[in-house]
């Protein structure tokens, strides 16, 4: 079984099963990654769709039916299975797709996904692209923001991690034609109005010098893509879907709302989302989990653990035993990432 990005050589690796068992003993760390990443996307639930019991682990939300005992607008837990005459067209949390599914050979892995992203490390794929920094140098900066590497907008905000004793920053961004460069003084900078936007289809490159005084300290920097026109304006009509579900907050935002922005590479916008509701005062481990999904993403291991371990403390409280596994599920994932 193969879980890797639809880009992996865009910041993440891929991560094989059977490569890893092949391997032998120099790849035991990778095997252990690789079944922590299944045992993420496989956890026990029961055999009924119930939104309100912590015993359920969402897979998808039904968008048409004919099995009264999943009405539209219903969530489907892992394990469930409709009537054998049933049909359902269901909206996936994993992929963000709508699939049609009929009862009689219902299979709930069929709104799984077998793609997970996780950071570079060692033993990943040849082709997998590491953003220079990624490795938190002292003497380098490291690109914060966007998280990930797709765009809905063409004027990122950017920031990034100061380096000890720089007293000037360089912004450079580039296609392979041509690009522009700034002088800044912070760690951040406001997309100029007066540069051109990044444009849907080329590939760009933000890079960023510290200085100190004039002598160059060291770099870092960052692939980015902005989405076609065509798929945002999917998006938008997805979103606006949702919302006039007039779902609970928080499970609009870490189920439906963070499913049609990661399936789409949107990690920035998922991860605006889901802070925002924990500054609404969100105790919901479901946020914090899929924050911490988030930042395993982005390529930030020590932000994730940190959204884990509280996770794993909101689940314990509330008694969630499915999000209590996925969250410690993460805090193994992130410990085997920052032990490579």
């Amino acid at each position: 079984m193969l879980y890797r990005t639809v880009n992996p050589q865009r910041g993440f690796a891929e991560v094989s099963l059977e490569s890893s068992v092949l391997a032998g003993g120099s790849n035991n760390r990778l095997l252990k990654l690789t079944l922590i990443l299944v045992g993420l996307l496989f956890i026990p639930a029961p055999s009924y769709a119930k939104p309100s019991s912590s015993g359920c682990d969402p897979i998808g939300r039904v968008r048409e039916s004919t099995d009264s005992q999943y009405p539209v607008n219903s969530l489907v837990c892992s394990g469930d299975r409709p009537a054998s005459g049933a049909r359902i067209k269901l909206f996936c949390f994993w992929s963000g797709h709508t699939l049609s599914l009929l009862g009689v050979n219902w299979r709930s892995e069929k709104c799984r996904t077998n793609t997970l992203v996780v950071p570079c490390f060692p033993g990943s794929s040849p082709n997998c692209y590491r953003d220079r920094g990624f490795a938190h140098d002292p003497s380098s900066p490291t690109l914060v923001t966007p998280y990930g590497n797709t765009l809905m907008s063409g004027r990122p905000f950017l920031s990034w991690t100061p380096v000890p004793g720089a007293t000037q920053y360089t912004v450079q961004v580039r296609n392979k034609n041509k690009g522009w460069e700034r002088q800044v003084q912070g760690t951040s900078l406001t997309y100029p109005q007066d540069r051109p936007a990044l444009v849907p289809g080329i590939s760009y490159t933000v890079r960023i010098h510290a200085y100190r005084d004039g002598s160059h300290l060291g770099s870092a920097d960052k692939r980015l893509n902005v989405l076609p026109e065509e798929t945002v304006q999917q998006l938008n009509a997805e979103i606006t879907r949702i919302k006039a579900l007039h779902l609970a907050a928080d499970e609009e935002a870490y189920l439906d709302l963070n499913a049609a922005y990661s399936s789409r590479g949107l990690v920035n916008q998922a991860v605006q989302l889901l802070e925002a509701r924990i500054a609404a005062g969100s105790r919901s481990p479901g946020i914090y989990r899929t924050l911490g999904d988030s930042f395993i993403k982005a390529g930030f291991p020590e932000q994730a653990k940190q959204k884990y371990q509280t996770a794993t403390n909101l689940a314990k409280s509330s008694e969630n035993q499915v999000e209590l596994s996925k969250a410690q599920a993460g805090l193994q994932l992130v410990a085997l990432l920052q032990a490579n």
